[in-house]
């Protein structure tokens, strides 16, 4: 999983070049966010954890706008 996100982190310094460093990019950035909770929610949906994937999912969407 922390290669998966060190991958998103460096695609989103790569493309845009306000992103100052990868800090930044995981604080600053919602769409990094919104793939930290994707990623954390898909397994727990695949478990059978439904209610607590959909709420890890609407807390995301709630931060991120």
């Amino acid at each position: 999983m922390f290669a998966k996100l060190n991958r998103d982190l460096n695609a989103i310094r790569a493309r845009d070049p306000a992103a100052g460093n990868k800090l930044a990019a995981m604080f600053l950035y919602p769409s990094f966010q919104v793939m930290l909770a994707y990623r954390i929610a898909n397994p727990l949906w695949k478990a059978g954890l439904k209610f607590i994937a959909r709420f890890i999912m609407q807390l995301a969407r709630w931060f991120t706008g």
